[in-house]
């Protein structure tokens, strides 16, 4: 979200806050935030403290739009595979 009018003043690698500023844009309705969530909680993330929950993800897909939700399903069947946050 960087360089999109989001200043984030805490650590940029922290992947707990970097959940914690895309649940409050994705609450705002911004579709790139509810997409970016909707990716994290299908599979969750540990490093992030977040969950598995696919029907909260295909909810946010379908707020984020036809085309989110359409390129997500692509994405988790398989033809994608890098972790979004790693511990690196």
């Amino acid at each position: 979200m960087s360089g999109q009018g989001v200043l984030v003043k805490e650590d940029p690698s922290n992947p707990v806050q970097a959940v914690f500023w895309l649940r409050k844009a994705s609450y705002l309705g911004d579709a790139d935030a509810q997409a970016l969530l909707g990716t994290v909680l299908l599979s969750g993330n540990a490093l992030a403290g977040v969950e598995k929950d696919a029907a909260r993800a295909v909810a946010l897909f379908t707020e984020a739009g036809e085309d989110y939700f359409l390129g997500m399903c692509y994405l988790e069947a398989g033809a994608y595979t890098r972790p979004l946050f790693s511990s690196t």
